[in-house]
C-alpha cells in the first residue's frame, strides 16, 4: 500500500476485517489489498494473545504462503526495533488506540515466539497442511505410515502406466471387462480410449462418491439410466425396432404412401416412394431405424417440413398424410433422443466398468509405492475428518492446535477443499472444543477473479460458504463480519473507470460474480494520471496457396497477424525504452521489468512475442512455461538416445551432429551426407576428415555406454562431466538449464517407476505432455510475457492484453466427463461420458449448455483479472479471426466500452502508424522526479477579524433550485441514482443509444482530422468500436457522416476554430424563480458577428422543415442560448438541427428560439 493517507472508511473496513475476536469474510476487489489485511489479522490475533502454533493460514500457492509469512515477520521484526512512541504509533493504526504497556511489551516479543514456536506459523498451501494431517494419523487415514507425495509428473507417468496395463488385459479379456472395453472403443478412437480413462481417473473422486451414494457401480449406473429418462431394461437394441414397428398405421399405412407416391409423376414423389419401399424392405431393424429416421430429416439434419415431404397431388389423395408425418416426426424425434440416451448410457457404464479397473490399478500402484498424489491429500484428508469412528479423536487432536483458521483466495478453493475447512471448523461454532476458547474463521476472496476451474474451483461456493458460515455463527451468538472491499491501492482512476466502464454492460458483467451487476472500484491514487489504450485488431490479408506445400500447416509466415502484432508490440516498448519515456504517475523512465504482456493461451502468439522482443533487443524472461519434449535441446538428447539405439536412422544423426554435443556446420554436414552410398553414420565412419572421425569416436563411445548405463546416468555423464551442458548453454542461452534440469528428473523418475530402458524412456517422453513452470523472477530487468491465469497475484506498471481472436467458447474445451444434476458441482451427481461417436440425448445437451455457459463466464472473469494486472498504463490489443457464434471477444468488449469514453488519437510503433482509441485521467507529471506540483507548498497566514466562524450559526439552507435539462426541458433535480430506463427505450433502445453515442463520437472528432486521412480514422474507429455491426451497415454510416462534414454548405460548421462538446452551465429566471441549466453543446461556431450553437440528433424520423421540429429539440437550443447570451453580447445567437440520417440541416433563426424561451421564462 502506498503512502497516502487511506480514507477513514477503508480503514474501518479493513479495522473489522482484522479485527481477532470475530470470524470475517471478506469480498476484496483486484488491488484492493487482500495480503495487506490477511497480514493484519494474523499479527493482531498474535497480538490478541494467540497461540502461533494454533493459527492456520490456508493459501492458494507456495509463493503465496512465502510471501505471506515474509510480511508477518517482516512487521514483527521491526516492531523490536521501534523505541515506544514508534511502536504506541504502529499499534494504534493497527488497533485503533495506543497499546497499555503490558501490551506494548507483549508485541515486542511477537518475533521471537513466533520464530521459537515448534513448526514456526502454519502458512501453508492446503496441500501442504493436509500432508501433515496424514502423516500426524496415518493408521486413521489408512495410508503409508511414511508415505510420499508424487509431483505432477511422477503422477502422470504412474497413472498412464496403469491406463496401459488395463487396455491391455482389456483387450485380452473375453469377458465383462473385454466387453466394455470393445463398447467404448466403438464409441471413440484408440486415442480416444486413452483420453477417456485420463478423465475418469482424474474424477475418481466423485467417481467414489457417486458409488457410495448408491452403494455399488451398478446401482450408480441405473441411476445414470433414470437420470436420462430410461426405462429399466431399455437400450438402444430394444429402441430401434421401434422406429417402424410402433409407427401410426403400422407399414401397412406407410405401403399406401408408397403406392400413391409412386404414381406420381413428380420427381419429388418418386423419390419419397423410393426411400420408403427400401427401408420397409430392410431386415436388420436399425438399418431401418436409422432409414426411417433420415427419412424425416434434410440432408442439414434439421426435420423436415409436413407438408413438404409429398407434393400437393399426392397429399389430395391422401388427405390426412401431412397430420400424419407431423404426429410421426414428434414421435420419431422423442424416440430418437431416447436412443440417444440409451446410446450414451451404455458408452458411459462401459466407459465407468473399464475405469474403475484402472482406477483400482492406480491406487494399488501407489500402495506399492508408499505414495499419494495431491489429489489424494486433500480427499483423504477430508474423508478422516468425516469418518465417524477415526473422526472424534483427530478432531480432539486438532482442536487442541487449531483455533483460527484463515483461508487466502477463497474464490479458487474446490468443493472438497472447502470439505477440509468446514469440517476443522465445525466446532468453532457450536461451542464445544477440548478447550473453551476464542476460535475464528476468516475468508478473503473475489468472485471476480475465480479463474481456476480447471482445477476444481466452482465460483458459488464462495458466496454458498459464507451464506453457511454466517448462518451458523448467527445460530452460535459469535461474531460475523460480512466486508466488502472496493478501493484499489494498484491502479489509477484511468484504469479503474476503463474497467468499470467495460463491465457496465450486461454481457459484459454478467456470470462475472454471484450478483449480476456492474463492477464498482475506487482508486486510492487518486489524481494521479494513467491511459487507457485501444489498438484495432489486425485481421489476416488473404493471400494465395503457398507453392511450397512442405511447409507445416501452422507455420506463420511474414504478414500472420500473429506476426505483425508482436512486432507492433516489440517495436512500441523498444521506443519507451530507448527514448526514456516516463510513467505519467511517477516520472521515471520506462524499464522492461515494467511491463507485462498477458495472453489467454500460450501457442503461436506468445512465441511471436518473445521472437520480436529478442529480435528487438528488448530483455524478455521467456515463456513462463515450456513444452518439454517440444524444446530445441531435448529434442537434440532424445536424437542422441535415437542413434546410439539406431545407428542407421539418418534423420537423427544429422541432427545430433548439428546439435552442441557435437557441433557439425551444416557446410560439413552437407559435404558429409550428399552423394553418399550408405548410410550417414557409415559415411561418418569412412570420413578422413578429423572434425567426422572425432564425432564418430565420440558416437561410438556413447553407443557403448548406452546398453550398460541406465538413462539418468547415461545423460547425466554427458551433460556434466563431458561439458554437455556447458555447450547447449554456450548456444541457447541460460533458459535451457532448467530445461535440462527437467529432463534429467524425468529420466530418474522413470527409472524410479519401472526398469531403466532407454527406449521406453525416450517413448514416455515423445508421449508424456510435460510443461516446465517457470516463476518470472521481479529481481530481473526484463519483459514478462504470461498467460493471464500465470499472472494471477501478479502488476505491472504497463501491462499489455493480447486478446488471440478465438472464440469465447468452443465445443473442443468440452469436459470428457460430465455431471448430470441441477446441481452439478453435487458429490453424487451422476457422471455422463461424452463420448466423440455417441448422439447426445436433449439431457445431456442441456448440461453441456450449462458448462459452456459456465466458460464463457469464466472468459469474461480472465478479462477482469488481465485488466486489474496495470497499475498506470493498459493497452488492449489483438489479431481478428473469421468465427462462428454472437459471444463478444475481449477486445470487442473493451472497444464497446471505449467507443463511449475514449477519444481516437494517432498511435505510432516504430515506422508505423495507426488509429488508436484512447482513455485519460488527469495531467501527466511535469518532469522526472516526482508528481507536478510536488515540493514544499508556500506558507499562507490568514489573519481573522472578529468571532471565530466556525462557533457562528450556519445560515439558513436557500431554497432548492428548479433544474432545467436542456435535451428534456424543466425537470426536478435527479435522485442520486436514478433508475435504469432500458425497459423505457423499447426493443431497440439499447442499439438505438450506442448507434447514437458513436455517430457523436465520430463528429466531434473527424473534423479536427485532416481531409485525406478522415475515412481511414473513421474505419479504424467503428472497425474497433462497433465490430458485430454489418459491414454494409458501417461502411454506409461512414459515408453519410463523411459526405455531411465535407458538405459545401455545412463548410463553416466545421472549419478549424469551431469547437466540439463544450459544457455549459449557468442560471436562467423563469416564471418559477430561477432555474440552473447544464448541459454540453455538440459544436458550437463562433465568429465576430454570429454564434451558431449546433446540436446532433440521430433520429429515423427526419423532419421536412423547421415547422415539423419537436418542440423539444427547438427549447433545448434555446436554453443553450439563454445562457450563452451574456458570453456574447451585441452577437447573433441562433441554432441549427443537424439530423445524420439524411443528413438534412434545419437552420432555427434567433426570434424561433426567443419565443420558445419565452414559453418557459414568462411573458
Amino acid at each position: 500500500m502506498s503512502g497516502r493517507a487511506v480514507d477513514p472508511a477503508t480503514r474501518a473496513l479493513q479495522a473489522r476485517a482484522t479485527a481477532p475476536s470475530a470470524s470475517a469474510w471478506v469480498s476484496a476487489n483486484a488491488g484492493s489489498g487482500k495480503t495487506f489485511v490477511l497480514a493484519r489479522r494474523v499479527v493482531r490475533l498474535l497480538l490478541d494473545g494467540a497461540d502461533p502454533s494454533a493459527i492456520l493460514c490456508l493459501t492458494f500457492t507456495k509463493a503465496a504462503a512465502a510471501e505471506m509469512s515474509s510480511r508477518v515477520f517482516a512487521i514483527l521484526s521491526a516492531w523490536t526495533r521501534l523505541d515506544d512512541a514508534a511502536l504506541d504509533t504502529e499499534i494504534a493504526a493497527l488497533e485503533g488506540a495506543p497499546p497499555a504497556a503490558a501490551r506494548r511489551d507483549r508485541a515486542r516479543r511477537l518475533f521471537a515466539r513466533a520464530l521459537e514456536t515448534p513448526g514456526g506459523l502454519k502458512i501453508q498451501t492446503i496441500h501442504a497442511f493436509c500432508e501433515r494431517v496424514l502423516h500426524q494419523f496415518p493408521f486413521e487415514a489408512n495410508v503409508a505410515g511414511r508415505f510420499e507425495v508424487l509431483d505432477e509428473r511422477g503422477a502422470a507417468m504412474l497413472a498412464e502406466e496403469t491406463r496401459r496395463a488395463v487396455i491391455a488385459r482389456a483387450a485380452a479379456d473375453p469377458g465383462p471387462l473385454g466387453n466394455a472395453f470393445a463398447t467404448v472403443l466403438d464409441a471413440a478412437s484408440d486415442q480416444g480410449i486413452e483420453t477417456a480413462l485420463e478423465a475418469i481417473v482424474a474424477k475418481r473422486d466423485a467417481l467414489g462418491a457417486l458409488v457410495r451414494a448408491h452403494g455399488t457401480l451398478d446401482t450408480a449406473i441405473a441411476a445414470l439410466g433414470r437420470a436420462l429418462g430410461l426405462a429399466p431394461g431399455e437400450t438402444a437394441a430394444t429402441l430401434w425396432p421401434l422406429m417402424l414397428d410402433a409407427a401410426e398405421g403400422g407399414r401397412e399405412a406407410l405401403a399406401r404412401i408408397v403406392a400413391a407416391a409412386a404414381a406420381s409423376d413428380k420427381p419429388t414423389d418418386r423419390k419419397c416412394a423410393e426411400k420408403l419401399e427400401a427401408l420397409l424392405a430392410m431386415e436388420e431393424p436399425v438399418a431401418a431405424g436409422e432409414a426411417y429416421l433420415d427419412f424425416y430429416r434434410t440432408a442439414a439434419g434439421d426435420w423436415r417440413k409436413p407438408d413438404k415431404i409429398l407434393t400437393r397431388a399426392v397429399r389430395d389423395r391422401l388427405p390426412d398424410v401431412a397430420d400424419l408425418f407431423a404426429r410421426e416426426i414428434d414421435r420419431v424425434a422423442a424416440l430418437a433422443d431416447r436412443i440417444a440416451a440409451a446410446e450414451s448410457h451404455a458408452a458411459t457404464a462401459a466407459l465407468l466398468r473399464l475405469g474403475e479397473a484402472a482406477i483400482d490399478g492406480y491406487e494399488a500402484a501407489k500402495r506399492i509405492r508408499g505414495v499419494l498424489d495431491f489429489q489424494d491429500l486433500v480427499s483423504r484428508t477430508a474423508d478422516l475428518l468425516a469418518r465417524s469412528d477415526a473422526a472424534a479423536w483427530v478432531h480432539y487432536k486438532l482442536d487442541r492446535g487449531v483455533s483460527h483458521i484463515l483461508v487466502d483466495e477463497a474464490q479458487d478453493t474446490s468443493p472438497r477443499q472447502w470439505q477440509v475447512v468446514e469440517r476443522l471448523a465445525s466446532e468453532f461454532f457450536a461451542g464445544e472444543g477440548a478447550v473453551e476458547r476464542t476460535r475464528t474463521l476468516f475468508a478473503v476472496g473475489d468472485e471476480k477473479q475465480s479463474i481456476y476451474s480447471f482445477q476444481g474451483a466452482v465460483p458459488a461456493w464462495f458466496g454458498r460458504q459464507r451464506t453457511r458460515f454466517r448462518g451458523r455463527a448467527g445460530q452460535s451468538g459469535a461474531p460475523f463480519e460480512d466486508v466488502a472491499l472496493h478501493l484499489s491501492f494498484r491502479s489509477t482512476p484511468a484504469v479503474l473507470a476503463a474497467v468499470d466502464a467495460v463491465f457496465a454492460q450486461p454481457e459484459a458483467h454478467q456470470g462475472l460474480a454471484q450478483e449480476d451487476a456492474p463492477t464498482v472500484h475506487a482508486a486510492h491514487r487518486r489524481g494521479e494520471p494513467g491511459r487507457v489504450t485501444l489498438w484495432p485488431p489486425i485481421a489476416a490479408e488473404k493471400r494465395a496457396e503457398p507453392e511450397d506445400w512442405h511447409s507445416p500447416l501452422d507455420h506463420l509466415d511474414e504478414k500472420a497477424p500473429e506476426i505483425t502484432l508482436a512486432e507492433r508490440i516489440a517495436a512500441t516498448i523498444k521506443s519507451w525504452i530507448d527514448g526514456r519515456e516516463p510513467i505519467e504517475a511517477t516520472g521515471r523512465p520506462i524499464r522492461a521489468g515494467n511491463i507485462l504482456i498477458l495472453t489467454r493461451k500460450r501457442g503461436a502468439q506468445t512465441d511471436a512475442i518473445n521472437r520480436a522482443l529478442k529480435a528487438a533487443k528488448v530483455p524478455v524472461a521467456g515463456a513462463d512455461r515450456l513444452a518439454l519434449a517440444g524444446h530445441i535441446a531435448v529434442m537434440d538428447l532424445a536424437a542422441l538416445g535415437d542413434v546410439v539405439l539406431r545407428p542407421e536412422d539418418d534423420l537423427a544423426l544429422a541432427a545430433l551432429l548439428k546439435s552442441p554435443l557435437i557441433g557439425l556446420s551444416e557446410e560439413a554436414l552437407f559435404d558429409l551426407a550428399h552423394g553418399r552410398k550408405g548410410s550417414l553414420y557409415e559415411a561418418l565412419r569412412a570420413s578422413d576428415d578429423l572434425f567426422a572421425r572425432a564425432a564418430f569416436e565420440r558416437l561410438a563411445a556413447w553407443r557403448a555406454r548406452a546398453g550398460f548405463e541406465p538413462p539418468f546416468g547415461f545423460y547425466a555423464r554427458i551433460l556434466g562431466a563431458e561439458g554437455g551442458r556447458r555447450r547447449f548453454l554456450e548456444r541457447l542461452g541460460p533458459e535451457a538449464d532448467e530445461v535440462l534440469d527437467e529432463f534429467l528428473a524425468q529420466a530418474l523418475a522413470q527409472e524410479e517407476i519401472e526398469p531403466p530402458s532407454l527406449e521406453r524412456f525416450l517413448a514416455h517422453l515423445r508421449g508424456a505432455a510435460t510443461e516446465i513452470r517457470r516463476d518470472p523472477d521481479l529481481r530481473r530487468d526484463e519483459v514478462r510475457v504470461m498467460t493471464v491465469h500465470g499472472a494471477k497475484g501478479l502488476e505491472a506498471e504497463i501491462v499489455f492484453l493480447v486478446d488471440g481472436g478465438s472464440a469465447a467458447v468452443h465445443p473442443s474445451h468440452d469436459p470428457a466427463i460430465l455431471a448430470l444434476s441441477d446441481d452439478a458441482d453435487a458429490e453424487d451427481a451422476p457422471l455422463v461420458w461424452l463420448a466423440p461417436r455417441a448422439r447426445r440425448p436433449k439431457t445431456v445437451e442441456t448440461a453441456v449448455a450449462a458448462v459452456r455457459r459456465k466458460a464463457l463466464h469464466e472468459y469474461r472473469r480472465l478479462l477482469y483479472v488481465g485488466l486489474t494486472r496495470a497499475r498506470d498504463r493498459l493497452i488492449v490489443c489483438g489479431t481478428q479471426k473469421e468465427r462462428k457464434g454472437a459471444d463478444p471477444l475481449w477486445i470487442e468488449m473493451v472497444g464497446a466500452a471505449l467507443g463511449t469514453i475514449g477519444t481516437p488519437v494517432e498511435a505510432k510503433a516504430g515506422d508505423e502508424t495507426f488509429e488508436a482509441i484512447e482513455f485519460r485521467l488527469y495531467e501527466a507529471v511535469a518532469a522526472a522526479g516526482g508528481p507536478a506540483g510536488a515540493g514544499p507548498k508556500p506558507e499562507v497566514e490568514l489573519a481573522l477579524a472578529g468571532p471565530d466562524p466556525l462557533a457562528m450559526p450556519l445560515p439558513p439552507a436557500p431554497p432548492a433550485l428548479r433544474r432545467l435539462v436542456p435535451s428534456g426541458g424543466a425537470e426536478e433535480a435527479p435522485p442520486l441514482f436514478p433508475a435504469a430506463r432500458a425497459l423505457e427505450e423499447g426493443p431497440d433502445g439499447g442499439m438505438a443509444l450506442e448507434r447514437g453515442r458513436i455517430v457523436h463520437r465520430l463528429l466531434q472528432a473527424l473534423p479536427d482530422r485532416p481531409a485525406a486521412s478522415r475515412a481511414a480514422i473513421g474505419r479504424s474507429y467503428l472497425d474497433a468500436v462497433a465490430p458485430l455491426w454489418p459491414e454494409a451497415e458501417r461502411a454506409a454510416t461512414l459515408a453519410r457522416l463523411l459526405a455531411l462534414i465535407e458538405a459545401p454548405e455545412h463548410a463553416a460548421l466545421f472549419e478549424p476554430g469551431t469547437r466540439a462538446e463544450v459544457a455549459i452551465a449557468g442560471m436562467v429566471d423563469t416564471a418559477g424563480g430561477p432555474a440552473s441549466v447544464s448541459g454540453r453543446i455538440d459544436r458550437l461556431c463562433v465568429t465576430p458577428e454570429r454564434v451558431t450553437i449546433l446540436d446532433y440528433k440521430t433520429n429515423r424520423d427526419v423532419p421536412g422543415s423547421l415547422a415539423a421540429v419537436p418542440e423539444a429539440h427547438i427549447t433545448q437550443l434555446a436554453l443553450y442560448r439563454a445562457v450563452l447570451s451574456p458570453l456574447y453580447p451585441g452577437r447573433i445567437i441562433d441554432g441549427a438541427l443537424l439530423y445524420t440520417e439524411t443528413p438534412r440541416l434545419i437552420a432555427v433563426d434567433a426570434a424561433t428560439l426567443a419565443a420558445s424561451l419565452a414559453t418557459l421564462t414568462g411573458p
